[in-house]
């Protein structure tokens, strides 16, 4: 395998009406525990908010000593990216067109909450800053 992200269900995973989810972290505990799908599951099944059901699926995974995160998006374009290591580069495009990014916890910006295509009817894909190169500038992957 080339990596977790790929793999349906453990690293991406989409259904219309309830999210869409991109994760990264320790491949083979996200293959394992299944982490996209089991966030879209939890909100289908068991009516949780995409927050609620990211947050405690990467919280389990930390219990069990993977580290990593997921960029989620709903059906109503509310954005939650929880992790659990030190930083993870994320961002998105705000209602009014202003890309939104970050690294830390302690700098998360309190619009992350914010819709990203209730009003607009287009539902855009978080964009997830993959790695740094060596003169530490962001490089953008879609």
């Amino acid at each position: 395998r080339i990596g977790d992200s790929p793999v349906i269900g453990a690293g991406t995973y989409a259904e219309n009406k309830v999210c869409g989810i991109s994760a990264t972290g320790h491949g083979e505990f996200f293959i394992r525990n299944v982490v996209a799908y089991d966030i879209a599951a939890r909100m289908k099944y068991a009516n949780q908010s995409l927050d609620e059901a990211s947050s405690e699926v990467i919280d389990y995974l930390k219990e069990k000593g993977g580290l990593g995160g997921v960029n989620g998006l709903d059906s109503e374009g509310n954005v939650s990216m929880p992790f659990s290591t030190i930083g993870m580069f994320r961002g998105y495009i705000s209602l009014d067109g202003e890309p939104v990014i970050a690294m830390y916890k302690d700098l998360m910006n309190p619009r992350w909450r914010e819709p990203a295509c209730r009003q607009t009817g287009l539902c855009l894909v978080p964009i997830y800053l993959s790695k740094l190169t060596t003169n530490t500038q962001p490089c953008l992957t879609y």
